[in-house]
Formats: structure tokens, C-alpha cells, sequence
């Protein structure tokens, strides 16, 4: 029993814990009702990814909107006042800002599952594009004050010293075993 115990903690301590990549993206205030991106991302992971998006702009109704779409896998619209077409909630049912002058930054965040967030990767780029609609305009500023935000994944990785370490445990787990059944024979 301890043996097992003992191989457990140690296969434990040599694995590296969970590793996380993050990739941040913003934009510059503006006018423009189109904001595109490639990001430069690794080609594979062992998790879904987490969508933060941070946004600030003139969004008081409905058909004042940002419409946000991750390679044609992961889209929708936001700060639409519906909770039905997207991934994310700002709270208060997914409301519009309430305000026709430049509001707050706010945040909020989505998970994109394992499989969707696989195919995005699989060229080693990520294509991030947004579109307000032309109803979005605000004073004399620019329409969106405020658009970043990150992907971010978790994954549990072995380092090679930790494969080096699990195979002479092993190999001394096999040993150990030997010499405890020599001596219960004696």
C-alpha cells in the first residue's frame, strides 16, 4: 500500500502542472465598422478556450450592436439585448448599454469547446473579426472607444526529465518488488 502511495506522489511531483497560453488581441478606437485580425496561435491543445472580450462603445439599442466571428466556427452577436444568439453575457439579460454617450468598458466571457477551438487552430492562425452595425455612432468620438480581449487555454503537459523520471520509478518499483518477494521467500 505505502509503495503505491509512494509512486503516486512521486509521478505527481514529476509532471509539470497545468500550463496556460494566452493570446491577447485589442484594437485602436475607431469609426471603422470592421475590425479584422490574424493572431499567430500553436497548432494544437488539450482544452477548450476561454473568449474574453472587453468592449466599450455607443450601444444603446438593439440595432446598435457588434456582431463578432472566430473563423466562421464561433460567432454571434453582442450587447444586442438578446441572449439567445451568442456565447456570451454581459449581465442584465445581455442588455444594451444604456446610454448614447461613450459607455464603460465591459467584460465578459465564453467558452469555446475543445473541438471548435481544434479546427480554429489547425492552420496556426486565428482569424478575429468584428462589425458594428451602422447605427453604432457616438458624439464626436469614435464609435468603438473600447474592443480587446484574450483567448486562453489550459492544458497538462509532461516535460521529458518527468517521462525520464516515471521510467526509473518504474524501473525501481520493479526492482523493489524483486528483492520484497526474495526476502518473503527466505
Amino acid at each position: 500500500m505505502y509503495k503505491k502511495i509512494l509512486m503516486a506522489v512521486l509521478l505527481l511531483a514529476s509532471t509539470s502542472g497545468a500550463n496556460a497560453a494566452v493570446i491577447n488581441f485589442s484594437f485602436t478606437p475607431s469609426d471603422a465598422n470592421l475590425f479584422n485580425i490574424n493572431l499567430p496561435t500553436p497548432t494544437n491543445t488539450l482544452s477548450a478556450a476561454t473568449f474574453t472580450l472587453n468592449v466599450a462603445g455607443d450601444f444603446n439599442f438593439s440595432s446598435e450592436h457588434l456582431t463578432y466571428n472566430v473563423e466562421g466556427l464561433f460567432n454571434g452577436i453582442v450587447l444586442d439585448n438578446n441572449t439567445g444568439n451568442d456565447a456570451f453575457n454581459f449581465g442584465n439579460g445581455d442588455d444594451p448599454i444604456s446610454s448614447n454617450a461613450p459607455s464603460p468598458i465591459v467584460t465578459s466571457f465564453a467558452i469555446i469547446p475543445q473541438i471548435t477551438w481544434l479546427q480554429i487552430i489547425s492552420d496556426g492562425i486565428i482569424n478575429l473579426t468584428f462589425t458594428t452595425t451602422r447605427f453604432v455612432d457616438c458624439c464626436s468620438g469614435p464609435d468603438v472607444n473600447h474592443l480587446s480581449g484574450s483567448f486562453q487555454t489550459r492544458s497538462i503537459l509532461v516535460s521529458s526529465p518527468s517521462i525520464f523520471a516515471i521510467f526509473v520509478l518504474a524501473f525501481l518499483g520493479v526492482i523493489f518488488r524483486k528483492v520484497t518477494k526474495q526476502k518473503i521467500t527466505h
